[in-house]
């Protein structure tokens, strides 16, 4: 029973490592696409939006490296 749950753990901490670097390429791009699109109301909602969900990758992230 325990090797089972070391197993589940492992491949929830993988799932969520393949989950955050598949978000981190699309929130640079549009990171970097509010930056280039100048100071407007529109680009600073998505920076901040970008922002809370890169908050929430490196949350999960750590959580996943601390079940074990």
């Amino acid at each position: 029973m325990l090797a089972r749950q070391e197993e589940g753990v492992a491949q929830a901490r993988a799932e969520a490592g393949n989950l955050a670097h598949a978000l981190k390429t699309p929130l640079a791009i549009l990171r970097e696409a509010a930056r280039q699109a100048g100071p407007s109301e529109f680009s600073a909602l998505v920076a901040e939006q970008v922002q809370a969900a890169e908050r929430q990758v490196q949350w999960q992230l750590a959580r996943a490296r601390c079940a074990r």
